[in-house]
């Protein structure tokens, strides 16, 4: 799976989830989107 398609699937799942949750996802659609040191 690309991070073009987790990102989308993170970002339905945040249209569902508590505040807490969302920052969470946030964090997560962040660290994907940057781009990777390796």
């Amino acid at each position: 799976m690309n991070k073009d398609k987790i990102i989308q699937k993170l970002n339905i799942a945040k249209i569902g989830a508590r505040h807490e949750a969302k920052k969470l996802i946030d964090e997560v659609i962040k660290e994907l989107s940057e781009p990777q040191a390796e």
